[in-house]
């Protein structure tokens, strides 16, 4: 029967090629486990990107259709448009056909009386997935809204872990009504001025 024989340099290089290819597979898969596991990063050189959830629009809504977008794009800061957060929170449905003079009540009585219990759980399930609410912009923040669904909307905020709301550029009595419940709050309010900005504002 013949016999092989490794030199002492053959067995050397055959195991560090061998140590090599194990330490690469390893490292593979903890990267691959990493990726999976891992959680969305979208600061950039210290600067950080964020998108409002308007941006997805033309895709399914919800909460959780959001959060998976946000992870789906890296992105770990969002401005939460309302409807999505209402929606979770157990907000009333608009009924098809029915008009908003008709359905306002409803949101206002229950935007009066929420539980800020699901904002809370549904902060906790962005953060846990890695994406802050920075800001949130819910639609009760209008001239026709209460004072209670104002004061409802910094609440929710607070409770989504947004430090601001944001609303459409409000003429000058709103913007005085919206700081006085604002500074009361706490809290701070954002303006989407579009086309509205200009150096006399």
């Amino acid at each position: 029967m013949e016999k092989h024989y490794l030199s002492r340099r053959s067995f050397i290089g055959g195991g560090a090629i061998a140590a090599t290819a194990f330490l690469l597979s390893r490292s593979a898969f903890a990267g691959a486990t990493l990726k999976s596991a891992g959680k969305p990063n979208s600061l950039v050189n210290g600067v950080q990107i964020g998108v409002i959830t308007y941006s997805f629009r033309s895709m399914p809504g919800t909460a959780e259709d959001l959060l998976k977008y946000c992870i789906d794009c890296n992105i770990n800061a969002i401005e939460l448009m309302g409807d999505a957060a209402e929606a979770y929170a157990g907000a009333p449905k608009r009924a098809q056909g029915e008009d908003w003079a008709t359905f306002a009540p409803k949101m206002a009585e229950w935007r009066a009386a929420a539980s800020m219990d699901k904002f809370e759980e549904l902060r906790r399930m962005y953060k846990d997935a890695g994406v802050n609410i920075y800001a949130w912009k819910p639609n009760a923040l209008g001239k026709k809204n209460t004072d209670a669904e104002i004061e409802y909307a910094f609440k929710a905020g607070k409770a989504l872990g947004a430090n601001h709301v944001t609303v459409e550029l409000p003429d000058d009595e709103q913007t005085k009504r919206l700081g006085d419940l604002a500074a009361k709050h706490k809290m701070m309010v954002g303006y989407h001025a579009h086309t509205q900005a200009t150096p006399t504002l």
